[in-house]
């Protein structure tokens, strides 16, 4: 009788998972969620890079908020959906200080006119305006932006505009300027002071392309190097995109170094540290620093120089004397005031001055500075809100960075943490969360990452799914 032969069915061994499809451009991605209020923002961002060309073409008092007014749009549509005002703020430390922050808006506001020397009510409520607009911004970010992408995209937006606006300062000349301020004094006025005077004794321009200053396009200019630098350390992000991003650092770098803005370069150099502590010296960031430092060649090469000798000034006695005009005017008007301040509008915090001749005169504290301002205005007791808020925005995008070290959530962190590291650390020497536009949106960003920490899982997504092991075959003495 023959055998039947034993038939042995092969092993199937599970199917690997298809890859997971390319990530949707950002761009295609940016208005996916709340159209119409992304896109609000988007105008903002759009006006805000040109807000201060628009302000020295445009001679009325409505150009000066053409950045606000599609920012107001936006949140009225956010707020409009929202169950409650309480569900406006984002959980974490951050929203706690802000409400505090917010009580003692309201407190001063109602001091500044009650008390003999406070300002007049309109400007007064112009001051609440400056004090609060930034910081509205916060929840913003937190409710219109829905995924990784959306948010890419909009660090896409900035330093695509950056790289524009830093292409036409390096078309601005010292002779152009100097005819335009021979024709105009109000130009003149505006850009007083945008220049150096380098060790061979030339007068130097300090570009400012679009900006209202050469300080704030610098800021600018540095922030998205910034975006552009945490972008880059991403390995999700393709060889193509990363490429472009380092032909766009080389213009971006070239036009900040023609800002001669020097806290800028600071700040710049603060932020890389930063991620690359966070992130470890990558390539990417090698190939950001090329492209930087043929932007400065660039710019040593226009100004014969002139630009080596400025950021060459950069030492502790001028940052001690920038901190010292700053926090001695303010530390005298706080003594004065009995530690309580003038109340809002006193140092002239939000005051449009297109419309100074519509409010008419009134005495001001002349104070620099945010740190200043808040001494002069709101006293001990604010320095002290102001002093919790910033460590408690710090705080709360610290604690997504070290979580989320190596996804792409992480990455968008990097980027929104360094911004809002620079604004806190500069706090005490300048104005970082009122310069158009970056300083307003700095907030945005923060909001934002709290956001997309809650929406997206933590992990890494930059490894390959992994197919399930087969069963080990069975073998002799096998259990």
């Amino acid at each position: 009788m023959p055998v039947e032969a034993h038939r042995t069915t092969p092993s199937r061994t599970p199917r690997a998972p298809n890859p997971a499809p390319a990530p949707k451009s950002g761009w295609r991605e940016l208005f996916r969620t709340a159209p119409f209020t992304n896109a609000a923002v988007v105008l903002a961002i759009v006006i805000g890079f040109f807000h201060g060309w628009l302000k020295l073409k445009i001679r009325h008092p409505v150009a000066t908020f053409l950045f606000d007014l599609p920012l107001l749009a936006a949140l009225a549509m956010a707020f409009s959906r929202l169950p409650s005002a309480a569900a406006w703020f984002p959980p974490g430390r951050a929203s706690q200080a802000m409400k505090c922050f917010y009580g003692v808006i309201a407190v001063w506001f109602a001091l500044s006119m009650v008390l003999p020397h406070g300002a007049p009510f309109l400007v007064a409520l112009a001051a609440v305006r400056g004090w609060v607009f930034a910081t509205l911004m916060f929840g913003l970010g937190y409710h219109i932006v829905g995924s990784h992408r959306q948010l890419h995209g909009y660090f896409l937006l900035i330093i695509l505009l950056s790289a524009i606006t830093s292409l036409y300062a390096t078309r601005q000349t010292l002779e152009e300027v100097e005819a335009m301020r021979a024709l105009d004094p109000y130009f003149e006025l505006m850009t007083r002071g945008q220049g150096y005077v380098d060790e061979d004794g030339r007068h130097v321009l300090r570009r400012f392309s679009t900006f209202i200053s050469s300080g704030a396009f610098g800021g600018t200019m540095a922030v998205s190097l910034l975006f552009l630098s945490a972008l880059l350390t991403d390995r999700s992000v393709g060889r193509l995109e990363k490429l472009l991003l380092v032909g766009l650092a080389l213009v971006i770098g070239w036009g900040m170094a023609l800002s001669g803005a020097r806290s800028a370069v600071l700040a710049l150099g603060l932020g890389l540290l930063v991620i690359a502590w966070h992130r470890r010296l990558s390539l990417g960031m090698l190939w950001l620093g090329g492209a930087f430092t043929a932007g400065l060649l660039l710019a040593v090469q226009a100004t014969e120089g002139g630009v080596l000798h400025r950021l060459a000034t950069l030492d502790l006695d001028a940052i001690w004397g920038r901190f010292y005009v700053v926090w001695a005017p303010g530390l005298r008007y706080l003594l004065e005031s009995g530690l309580l301040g003038g109340g809002l509008g006193k140092a002239g915090v939000g005051y449009p001055m297109s419309l100074a001749h519509y409010l008419g005169p009134f005495e001001v504290w002349g104070v620099d500075g945010d740190l200043g301002k808040t001494m002069a205005e709101m006293g001990i007791v604010g320095v002290g809100v102001v002093a919790w808020l910033l460590i408690a925005g710090l705080l709360d995008g610290t604690r997504i960075l070290l979580r989320r070290r190596l996804d792409r959530v992480g990455t968008l962190a990097l980027g929104a943490v360094c911004a809002f590291l620079i604004a806190a650390i500069t706090f005490p020497i300048g104005s970082p969360f009122i310069g158009i536009p970056l300083g307003v949106l700095t907030w945005f960003f923060l909001g934002a990452v709290i956001r997309l920490d809650q929406l997206e899982p933590t992990g890494n997504p930059h490894a390959a799914p992994s197919a399930p092991s087969p069963p080990p075959p069975k073998r002799f003495l096998y259990r």
